[in-house]
């Protein structure tokens, strides 16, 4: 009997709970989901494949359609492993593909614990297909677990009593400043922390991350500062949101919008976790435009680096970020108040380098692992005692 996670890949925000608790227990972690990270080794893995439910031209029936074609699939998944005498002492879950639905079918006294991500607001039609299956798996969990007390705030109320806030938690150690870090872009420049770097990171270039609020405050940030370097991070495709229309990425619109090229502008893509650290390291002004919305671990591991983060002022950023003590908020909407507070920062780094020591100080207190993890590891042995 052991631990069984569930998500559409191997490890998502499990990271860290796994790689804390896996050496203690036995057997092996089980991990149920789609996608494999083959670098990921400290769980048995289970895989699924979603049936097709549906007409794929029916677009307002879709979600739920994609999500009972997950729910299917891995419910028969469940039962096979049950079948072979698999039964979990405890289930950690994310709800948001619906591989979770099915667990009290296969196994209806396992204690479960879902991950509360994000709980679309709105109360139309298009919402309710967008949440009814984070409704129902918290209904069927014993507790929840948000990262954020925003992110918890989302959720109907009442669900609050049952949904607890403990962040995944983040590597301090690992993430340190380093004022000898340097970082080389793809036409071999060497930048370095006497450089004026604005950075911009993101798992998709996508208006719900402020891409768009981001880009259009570019020209005006290099006319401020005509020496400055914009390193942009971050794959193609829209992770939480849809494509633009008629095709293509919103980067391609945006820029084709803006008539923005500048070889002072450098789109990266995705790049290893090392060189992110670098950097982190390195750049002067790091921009988190996002739009209410998840907080990304990127932004606290970039505050952990020791950089100075330009925020957007909203509720979920305002959790992480007090104005002029641990870092900077403007109002991400306006193109030059965004850009007007980034050159600030370009033209005195030292004048707002003790934000970005707050910063760290912020991080270490709140988000490292050493503060994450024990609560985590409170509740699992609430629900399953001696499971750690």
């Amino acid at each position: 009997m052991s631990i069984l996670y569930i998500h559409h890949s191997v490890p998502g925000q499990f990271l860290n709970i796994i790689q804390h608790v896996a050496p203690r227990i036995r057997p092996q972690p089980v991990f149920l989901a789609v996608q494999d990270n083959t670098a990921f080794h400290l769980v048995d893995k289970q895989f699924y494949r979603p049936d097709t439910i549906g007409s794929p031209g029916d677009r307002a029936l879709q979600p739920v359609a994609n999500v009972l074609g997950h729910a299917r699939a891995a419910g028969r998944q469940l039962r096979a492993m049950a079948d072979a005498g698999f039964r979990p002492r405890l289930v950690i879950g994310h709800p948001g593909w619906g591989a979770a639905l099915p667990l009290r079918e296969v196994f209806p006294d396992v204690p479960f614990i879902v991950y509360c991500e994000f709980f679309r607001p709105g109360d139309g039609i298009s919402e309710a297909m967008a949440n009814w299956h984070l409704a129902a798996a918290l209904h069927i969990a014993d507790a929840g677990v948000a990262p954020t007390a925003w992110q918890r705030s989302t959720f109907p109320a009442a669900y609050h009593a049952k949904i607890r806030t403990i962040h995944d938690g983040i590597d301090t150690r690992r993430l340190h400043p380093d004022p000898m870090a340097r970082f080389e872009l793809p036409d071999l420049t060497m930048l370095s922390r006497r450089d004026r770097i604005v950075t911009y990171v993101a798992r998709g270039l996508e208006p719900a991350r402020g891409f768009p609020e981001f880009l259009h405050a570019v020209p005006r940030i290099l006319e401020l500062v005509p020496d400055a370097r914009i390193v942009v991070v971050g794959g193609e495709r829209a992770q939480y949101g849809p494509e633009p229309e008629g095709g293509g990425s919103h980067r391609a619109a945006l820029l084709r919008d803006l008539g923005l090229s500048d070889p002072r502008v450098h789109f990266l893509g995705r790049i290893r976790y090392a060189e992110f650290i670098r950097l982190m390291q390195v750049t002067t002004a790091h921009v988190y435009s996002s739009r209410p919305f998840v907080l990304s671990w990127s932004v606290v591991e970039a505050m952990s680096l020791g950089a100075v983060v330009v925020g957007a002022r909203n509720p979920p950023v305002e959790e992480l970020i007090e104005d002029g003590r641990n870092g900077l908020l403007v109002d991400a909407t306006d193109p030059a108040a965004l850009a007007g507070r980034v050159a600030e920062v370009l033209r005195e780094p030292a004048a707002f380098a003790h934000l970005g020591r707050a910063a760290r100080e912020t991080a270490i207190a709140r988000y490292d692992l050493s503060r994450c993890m024990p609560p985590w590891l409170e509740l699992m042995r609430e629900l399953a005692p001696k499971i750690v």
